[in-house]
């Protein structure tokens, strides 16, 4: 199950503008029920923030709810397709290591496109174009690694990528003729 972003903040919403109970508030911002009693209360220097502005209810599914205090409010299911992926944060010690891993890729996947590999890793398309042309302002210090090895991704997405280069290569599209 998904979980709603700034919980307090919608179910104080919800509170303000619904007569939904504080039950079935709490069942849906997982919260405790004296918590969002505490809420309506007025406890805690909270803004109040529209869940179906953020997406995660429709006024329909409010309205069914509000007739019936049994009823379980259920998120809006189209919540987990119009977010963007987000990258996964990269620890400062790993950060180093990028560098590493583009020239890894670089030197060994030459047919890999500069934008493939910022996608791939949280770099910078300057970045890769200046590692991969030689003009990184620090391209001595760099030593190839892979970035399996080095914690930056999984093997899975890695042989994905090296899927798509092995495409690319004017040497598969002969093979495959």
């Amino acid at each position: 199950m998904q979980k709603i972003l700034m919980a307090k903040a919608v179910a104080l919403w919800l509170i303000d503008n619904t007569k939904l109970t504080f039950q079935q508030i709490s069942e849906f911002c997982r919260m405790h029920e004296l918590q969002i009693e505490a809420l309506a209360n007025g406890e805690g220097n909270i803004a109040s923030m529209d869940p179906v502005m953020l997406g995660d209810l429709t006024k329909e599914e409010i309205i069914r709810c509000e007739g019936d205090p049994s009823a379980v409010l259920m998120l809006n299911r189209k919540v987990g397709t119009c977010q963007k992926k987000r990258k996964a944060y990269v620890s400062l010690a790993k950060r180093k290591e990028i560098r590493n891993g583009v020239l890894w890729l670089v030197r060994f996947y030459p047919d890999l496109k500069d934008t493939d590999i910022v996608k791939f890793l949280p770099t910078t398309k300057s970045t890769v174009h200046a590692i991969r042309s030689g003009m990184y302002w620090d391209i001595k210090s760099l030593t190839p690694k892979n970035p399996v090895l080095i914690g930056l991704c999984t093997q899975e997405s890695l042989e994905q990528l090296i899927a798509l280069s092995e495409e690319r290569s004017p040497s598969y599209h002969k093979n495959s003729k």
